[in-house]
């Protein structure tokens, strides 16, 4: 802005969002796909546990067909008329997309506002003939004239009991091949004009007419189209967010947008809807539906709740982990759809395993990490979150059993008077008597755990039960240890309880796993497995489908874009990546500069802005032949 140029996101950018008007706000769901000239189509997943939702594949964009909708739905004077309606893909599926209530009336203002409000409705036609309810023919005259609505079919979904022999015994039956003074009358509107009224002719009328139902597909036999490509298509889809067909990600800018920058949570999101309820009386599923409701609050509401912390706890001035020098983070995305962050933090003056005394590795762990339970007279906001978040489940979750063990976060943890560092014991100097030895030991110490299980001791009474002592336990762990490990202070009511900083959970109030980094390799291994990760499942679909491209004998073109059909119609992502993604908020984060230097035989040269190119043919002096940038300070 002190340069005197307009933020590339700023709403007088053309990013200012309209209000939407009382014509299209109050349409339903279905209302809004009807008066939609294109339909988006996705294949949705439901997420295990919190219940949101994921897409899988691509979004696929098809135009409808305004034609069909305006001259099949009938109209009525009645402007609280009601119709079922099914929204089909084809006319000849069984199965629907949407299934609801619509009223024409709605139809007709919000088709009627964007007519004259949008431009991109200029052109649609609106049928103003309305069918008669009244046959002006004799009760024995047969009309010949059929009805011209050829995608109009009508359900009768009469009960059993209350056909007769000679009704007909098809569900569904097609308006064209229906003589006009067998439409029933209620869908033209109800005309009362005995004396002999129902107590409610509003819901008389309901009851009339929903014994049918009308099957619309208005996108049927049309082609998809390509979302990058077609003009208006946001507006052209979404009509009740873009009411005047403007301000949509392809709208002509002075500032050009990128598509990556284009523009606590369950009280915020009741906060945006008007709901006053306490969440702490809510349950589980009710929480569930909030955050499914606005994914893209609960989104940015994690990424701004996460940086707040990471700012304002983690790298305060009070150093609940030190001072930190440091960090790295990555965002990665449950099989739920919920974002979580892992995180590496490097403290200054931390001592290092290998070069200091394990004594004083284990006094700074002991002085940031912990898995006591508090007592919950002394401190019980710190008890209750420690008991709601942090305790692994004894069942075992399917997340528990992946690499075919009964859990691969090693829980239940043993109990210990306090904490050391376990290192692996020498192959060659121990015999194996004395490994049999050590396992029969801490076979029996689990014995004795899960036989006390319900009371009340301590560590020192369950080693003596089993025979055991602090040293001789520490020995016997040895044997069972593959690399060097932190075993932490623990009482044997806390084996399930993970590890964690008393004021960072405080702080945070939400499950978090701090651990001390006893291997340099382990940590680099760490670091670029979780920068690079991808899901396993669509990397051995990628194999199978290159495996399956070399087979065929493709060439390398036809390899590669089979290989990227693949990637897209498998790829699965919930709401709230979707809204990381789109938004631009970071994925990945690190404290120090990155810089790509290319070093090898043939180096990547980076081109000449544009800018500077046409500069270049207005300069006479400048060498109009070079287009590459000559060195990487250049570059940068």
């Amino acid at each position: 802005m002190l340069k005197g140029k307009i933020p590339a996101d700023s709403f007088s950018n053309s990013l200012l969002l309209e209000d939407v008007p009382v014509e299209l706000k109050q349409l339903n769901s279905i209302e809004q796909q009807l008066i939609a000239q294109n339909i988006p189509f996705m294949k949705i997943m439901a997420l295990p546990k919190g219940g949101q939702k994921g897409v899988h594949g691509p979004v696929v964009c098809v135009p409808s067909d305004l034609k069909k909708v305006t001259s099949i739905l009938p109209r009525s004077e009645d402007e609280s008329l009601l119709l079922k309606v099914k929204l089909k893909r084809k006319l000849n599926y069984k199965g629907y997309d949407k299934y609801q209530f619509v009223r024409p009336n709605h139809l007709e203002q919000a088709l009627l506002y964007l007519k004259d409000q949008n431009i991109w409705y200029k052109d649609v036609t609106i049928n103003n003939e309305w069918i008669n309810p009244i046959p002006e023919l004799d009760d024995n005259q047969v009309v010949n004239e059929e009805s011209d609505d050829n995608e109009l079919v009508v359900e009768n979904e009469i009960q059993e009991e209350e056909m007769t022999k000679s009704s007909t015994t098809g569900n569904e039956r097609e308006i064209e091949s229906e003589p006009v003074s067998y439409i029933d009358d209620s869908l033209r509107g109800v005309q009362l004009d005995t004396c002999l009224q129902p107590a409610d002719i509003g819901q008389e009328a309901l009851d009339l007419c929903f014994d049918q139902v009308f099957n619309i597909a208005p996108a049927e036999n049309n082609s998809p189209l390509s979302v990058l490509q077609e003009p208006g298509i946001e507006a052209k889809t979404f009509p009740v967010h873009f009411p005047s067909g403007k301000n949509t990600f392809d709208e002509n800018r002075d500032e050009k947008l990128t598509i990556g920058r284009w523009s606590e949570i369950v009280d915020t999101i009741l906060k945006q809807q008007g709901d006053m309820r306490n969440t702490e009386n809510m349950t589980w599923d009710e929480k569930c539906k909030v955050l499914c409701s606005n994914p893209v609050t609960a989104a940015r509401m994690f990424d701004n709740r996460f940086h707040k912390f990471l700012k304002n706890v983690i790298m305060s001035e009070a150093q609940p982990i030190g001072k930190i020098i440091d960090y790295f983070y990555r965002v990665e995305f449950q099989q739920r759809g919920s974002p979580h962050t892992h995180c590496l933090f490097w403290v200054e003056n931390a001592p290092k395993f290998g070069e200091v005394e394990n004594d004083e590795i284990i006094t700074f762990i002991d002085k940031y990490i912990s898995c006591e339970i508090p007592d919950e007279k002394e401190d019980k906001e710190l008890h209750d979150i420690v008991m709601a978040v942090h305790q692994h489940s004894k069942k075992h979750s399917k997340s528990c059993k992946k690499k075919g063990t009964v859990c691969r976060f090693n829980f239940p943890r043993p109990p210990s008077n306090r904490t050391f560092i376990s290192e692996p014991s020498d192959p060659d100097k121990d015999s194996e008597e004395e490994e049999e030895f050590a396992k029969e030991m801490l076979s029996n110490l689990w014995k004795v755990i899960k036989e006390n299980e319900d009371k009340n001791l301590d560590v020192s009474e369950i080693f003596k039960k089993a025979g055991l002592t602090q040293e001789s336990f520490e020995k016997c762990y040895c044997f069972i240890t593959n690399r060097n490990t932190v075993v932490l202070k623990r009482q044997p009511n806390e084996i399930y309880t993970n590890q964690y900083n008393p004021h960072l959970l405080r702080a945070w109030d939400a499950n978090m796993d701090i651990q001390y980094i006893l291997d340099a390799f382990s940590c680099v291994v760490y670091i670029i497995s979780y920068i690079s990760k991808a899901e396993r499942e669509l990397g051995l679909l990628l194999l199978q489908t290159k495996n399956e491209a070399e087979e065929g004998n493709l060439n390398a073109q036809q390899t590669l874009k089979k290989i990227g059909t693949s990637y897209l119609h498998h790829r699965e992502i919930s709401a709230q990546e979707a809204v990381f993604r789109v938004t631009g908020l970071r994925l990945r984060e690190c404290s120090r500069k990155v810089e790509f230097i290319p070093v090898g035989e043939n180096p990547c040269r980076m081109s000449i802005p544009l800018k500077d190119l046409e500069k270049q043919q207005s300069c006479k002096s400048a060498d109009k032949n070079e287009m590459k940038m000559n060195n990487d300070r250049y570059k940068y």
